[in-house]
């Protein structure tokens, strides 16, 4: 559940302090390559002869450039209504410096109702000024002070309406402030808004360039300033790829507060990386993300991007999952360091910091009881063969008296159990680790004999198959091959020869964390035997995330009901391809229509990314109904 603030998982507060308020964020041009805002929500309108500038940029690969005349930007006001308070951020390139009031912004919806800031009004000093139903609030710079022309100025104003301050900051200096201001921003009609000039007729538009022009809903204190300032500054800025927390921008040099937990609990978030450029994004590695700092040992990557993953192809995903679990209380830091190909973001660093109360959680002794462990080896070479291994053994229970028996002497005609030769201490310690609660996660037998007996998971596998794939299999790329053995190794949990794959209980850890979903992963980890419905649902979660991601998969599905991935989302189409997963059946309306709402309407996304969350849905939804 997102807010201002942070996120809520799990009966924890899970804040991200992004600098600055990502959260709050209104508008966000780069003006890299065009004019799109980066939220995805109010895309500028350039008129005039504008143009991007990719030889004068202060940031990334270009800058917007105007001169006068009729160049500017149109700027949507849908993401405006409603402001509470106002911060304005964005490196300015000043070049007609010898002319008065040209707007560097200029938002509103008449000369009654606007804010503005103009580098050089008629007095010859700079000026921020609010004026809400023909009530105006001005702050000037200092007596002939303008903002510096002809220099990149990370130029910075805000207005904190609980305090009622005005303030103005040039290269995160405050050069002017200004008390007891009133205006409501809610009741500021943002109808007509302007990026390099001004509404009234007769003044002179703004001539030189802009780049990394954010509002936020939000007044920034001066450490916010300076962060954004020094995030925006450099190479290291982040413009080709994107990560996420839960919907939440997340920009490089973030900090991710886990908040307070108690000593032993763990807290996990995941991020989604998204490449937003032209080509190939790739990581170096793998790992593909690493920890540093002060206190990497109380953090854990627990989930890294799948190795096909290692290069995200343009406008696709990809997912980590960061873990906090500190063994004792007190302050941890450390920072998550994820390398890349972006040659504007090599090293996508994000700061990790929570901390802990309660009691140091107990060291384990290193490699736990010793007889235990020895008792575990000896079964393993001397009796896992012929009864399973140590955690689905059907000696289980057996006492050393039984043991004995049964070896004095061999059952005739049992060639395994022939001179097997073991000693009185040695069966001693057999009978402990058959008698004893297990300190390892669950094996592979265990889990196998859990996933067989889920009873259809072949069935649903068919399914996927009917959907996913092309009907003739000599037919199939090697990206339907790939997509082929999602559906077997991941749902069905086999390798083409039939055999079962070795470390399910890890795999499946990772699995039902993949996007912060709860599936009872501990359960799967722990000693326990897992319950068939919930490994299931781990299953069905992963395989169709798998599946879903391919672009090959999605149109494999929509080719089968005669559409593209350009098709638009409608009724009937989805109703078609939930008829793929189950011939025979309707999707009920009230499943269907909010569907089709939620993945037409989703802003930001292009249409095969709204298609593979269409595709997403039914995947799991059919597949859970089996459980």
């Amino acid at each position: 559940m997102s807010s201002a603030s942070g996120t809520i998982l799990n009966d924890d507060t899970l804040i991200i302090n992004p600098p600055p308020q990502a959260g709050q964020a209104r508008l966000a041009y780069s003006f890299d390559t065009n004019y799109n805002d980066s939220l995805g929500i109010s895309n500028g309108q350039p008129q005039g002869d504008t143009v991007i500038s990719s030889t004068i940029t202060r940031v990334g690969a270009g800058s917007l450039e105007l001169d006068v005349g009729t160049d500017h930007i149109i700027v949507p006001g849908n993401n405006l209504s409603g402001l509470t308070n106002f911060t304005l951020a964005a490196w300015v390139n000043w070049q007609n410096s010898n002319t008065t009031s040209s707007r560097i912004f200029d938002f509103g919806s008449n000369t009654s109702n606007y804010i503005y800031f103009t580098p050089r009004d008629s007095g010859n000093r700079c000026r921020f000024e609010i004026r809400v139903a023909s009530t105006t609030f001005t702050l000037q710079c200092p007596s002939g002070q303008m903002m510096a022309a002809n220099s990149w100025v990370y130029l910075t104003v805000t207005y904190n309406a609980a305090l009622g301050e005005m303030k103005i900051y040039f290269n995160g200096t405050q050069t002017a402030t200004r008390t007891g201001v009133t205006s409501v921003l809610a009741n500021l009609p943002f109808t007509n808004n302007l990026i390099g000039e001004s509404r009234v007729a007769g003044n002179t538009d703004f001539a030189g360039n802009i780049d990394e022009f954010t509002v936020w809903d939000a007044a920034l204190t001066p450490s916010e300033i300076a962060q954004a300032m020094a995030m925006t500054s450099s190479a290291s800025f982040n413009s080709g790829m994107e990560v996420r927390f839960q919907g939440q921008l997340v920009q490089n040099g973030a900090t991710l507060n886990f908040g307070e937990v108690t000593t032993g609990t763990a807290q996990n978030i995941s991020l989604v990386v998204k490449n937003l450029g032209p080509s190939g994004l790739s990581f170096t590695g793998p790992p593909y993300a690493s920890l540093t700092g002060s206190d990497p040992e109380d953090f854990n990557i627990r989930l890294q991007p799948y190795s096909y993953q290692q290069t995200i192809v343009p406008n696709n995903l990809a997912a980590f999952t960061i873990q906090f679990l500190p063994g004792a209380a007190g302050a941890f830091n450390a920072t998550v360091i994820i390398p890349n190909s972006n040659p504007q973001n090599g090293n996508f660093a994000l700061a990790l910091t929570g901390s802990a109360i309660g009691a140091p959680v107990p060291t384990p002794t290193p490699g736990g009881d010793p007889n235990l462990d020895q008792g575990i080896a000896l079964y393993t070479s001397s009796c896992a063969s012929c009864h399973g291994s140590i955690a689905t053994s059907t000696k289980r229970g057996k006492s050393e008296g039984q043991i004995t028996t049964a070896l004095s002497p061999p059952p005739a005609g049992v060639v395994q159990m022939q001179g097997m030769g073991l000693s009185a201490p040695q069966i001693s310690l057999i009978a402990l680790a058959l008698n004893s609660a297990l300190p390892s996660s669950p094996d592979t037998a265990d889990l196998a004999a859990a996933v067989a007996n889920l009873g259809t998971a072949k069935q649903v596998a068919s399914r996927y198959k009917n959907v996913f794939l092309p009907e003739n299999p000599a037919s199939y790329t090697s990206e339907d091959l790939t997509i082929l053995s999602f559906i077997t190794e991941t749902l069905q949990g086999t390798r083409a020869n039939g055999t079962f794959i070795n470390g399910r209980a890890q795999y499946l850890g990772g699995a039902c964390e993949r996007f912060d979903t709860s599936c009872h992963s501990e359960l799967l980890k722990g000693n326990m035997k897992p319950q068939a419905s919930v490994v299931r649902a781990g299953l069905i979660i992963k395989s169709c995330d798998l599946i879903t991601d391919r672009n090959t998969a999605i149109s494999n599905a929509l080719a089968k009901i005669g559409r593209t991935l350009s098709s638009p989302i409608e009724a009937q189409a989805v109703a078609e391809l939930y008829e793929l997963f189950a011939p025979g059946h309707t999707l009920p309306s009230y499943i269907r229509d909010p569907l089709v709402t939620s993945g037409s309407g989703a802003t930001g996304f292009n249409s095969t990314e709204r298609w593979r969350f269409i595709l997403n849905f039914l995947c799991t939804f059919q597949g859970w109904e089996g459980i």
